[in-house]
């Protein structure tokens, strides 16, 4: 509607994170009606809602194993030798006795689960990595002011009243509307365990999700593969250290889509375009002229 409002015959269309899925799926529906489409960070394309959250977590461990990794060279950053082993000790102090906040804005203190929500928050976007370091560390020494400031931008809350239903609640229903029913009890169980094997920092913070969909009603519209038989390549968008969508469901959604061509960042952040000039005089190129990146082209972080 959108394109035909415009009085465009054909769509040009730049889509990033969920919105790569969309544009995978107008692709696939509609691939007469597509001039380019650029999709930046997807999620696996054949995953289930359950197994994109396992590999979520996963791609959260990794992203902040690079973040424990870049400390030394942190100013800010006093986490001690093993960043891993300090944040799983302030979770539990926090969840033994909530940490209190010197800011008047925050009306409770802090618990474990408020910690790993601005940890999991900062690690989308590393210009956030140094504060995070400060915040840690005031965390540990008694004040969760920081915690819960950094979690606000981190998490897209405008201040401390601001609840983020909308976000929450919008994701619940695409979700869960985009996936099979299921997994069983069994099932659910598996992968509970193997998420908190792969996934120690995160996995229990996650764990719950994992159950999310399982009441929500059974008549749902999962996406088929996205196969798109579309005159131009796509061009497809992955970010080696992208904690939230990770690397492989870039690789995945080029594979399946079947016209499409990879370009890679070998960045830390959620997305590319807003991050690697590379990336972008790339899908500049591709979006006005359509010339795709060389095959396995690479952009440096």
């Amino acid at each position: 509607l959108l394109r035909i409002a415009l009085g465009d015959d054909r769509l040009n269309y730049l889509g990033q994170s969920y919105g790569a899925k969309l544009g995978a799926e107008y692709a696939r529906r509609f691939p007469a009606a597509v001039r380019v489409a650029v999709l930046d960070a997807p999620s696996e394309p054949r995953g289930t809602l359950v197994q994109d959250l396992v590999r979520q977590a996963r791609g959260f461990e990794h992203t902040f194993d690079v973040y424990a990794a870049g400390c030394p060279e942190r100013p800010a950053c006093h986490l001690g030798r093993d960043p891993r082993a300090f944040v799983t000790r302030l979770v539990a102090k926090a969840n033994k006795a909530a940490i209190a906040s010197s800011a008047r804005a925050d009306a409770n203190p802090a618990t474990g689960a408020d910690v790993l929500d601005t940890v999991r928050g900062a690690l989308y976007v590393s210009a956030s990595w140094s504060d995070l370091d400060e915040v840690l560390s005031d965390a540990w020494l008694g004040d969760s002011a920081g915690i819960f400031a950094l979690g606000r931008v981190v998490n897209w809350q405008e201040s401390a009243d601001d609840a983020p239903a909308d976000p929450v609640d919008a994701n619940y229903v695409i979700n869960c509307n985009d996936s099979a029913p299921g997994p069983n009890a069994e099932q659910l169980r598996a992968e509970v365990r193997r998420l908190l094997r792969e996934a120690p920092l995160f996995g229990p913070h996650t764990a719950g999700a994992l159950l999310s969909c399982v009441s929500w009603q059974p008549r749902r519209t999962p996406l088929a593969d996205p196969v798109a038989a579309v005159a131009n390549p796509l061009l497809v968008i992955g970010t080696v250290n992208d904690a939230a969508t990770p690397y492989v469901g870039a690789v995945a959604l080029t594979r399946v889509l079947g016209n499409a061509r990879l370009l890679t960042w070998e960045g830390n952040n959620h997305t590319a375009l807003a991050f690697s000039n590379c990336v972008a005089e790339h899908v500049a190129r591709y979006l006005i002229e359509v010339v795709l990146p060389p095959d396995g082209a690479r952009c440096p972080a």
